[in-house]
């Protein structure tokens, strides 16, 4: 299965693409989320980890990489043990270029458009617990999001 999809606004479109044609918008997501995370105190490898993990396993991994105008977005398909459908889950997202934003409206309509296309009921899209949360919440709900779960953690 291939997966580097384009979302070109109207439809998903799979390619042979691999992921090192999208190295810079790939680097500033996972820069990002790496920040984001060590905030929150998670434990994570580097970014040249994570690269190297994703060029690894392109080819024999159920992860894919989709890619709009204005974002990337590394997502993957399950079936969650209490539910009849599949999911589409957003691993992470960031916008395609270091300065640019991720129009959400796109990026929304892009996982739509990708849990069709993967036979799913839904998606579904995290945030961390930090100060951006409520207005990314706000943000998304807004959009016709709804909150399905909130996850806790106690650190041992």
């Amino acid at each position: 299965m291939a997966n580097v999809f384009i979302w070109d606004g109207k439809e998903i479109h799979p390619t042979d693409n691999r992921i090192h044609e999208y190295a810079v918008s790939l680097r500033n997501a996972l820069a990002n989320l790496r920040i984001a995370m060590e905030q929150q105190d998670y434990p994570v490898i580097s970014v040249d980890e994570a690269m190297d993990f994703l060029s690894d396993t392109q080819d024999n991994n159920d992860w894919a990489l989709l890619v709009g105008t204005s974002f990337i977005s590394m997502v993957t398909t399950a079936e969650e043990w209490h539910s009849p459908g599949k999911v589409l889950a957003e691993e992470f997202f960031g916008p395609r270029a270091a300065s640019a934003k991720v129009d959400l409206d796109e990026y929304i309509a892009g996982m739509k458009a990708m849990a069709v296309y993967c036979g799913c009921t839904e998606f579904l899209l995290g945030t961390l617990a930090n100060p951006r949360k409520d207005a990314m919440a706000r943000a998304l709900t807004s959009r016709g999001m709804t909150v399905k779960t909130i996850t806790l953690r106690y650190k041992v």
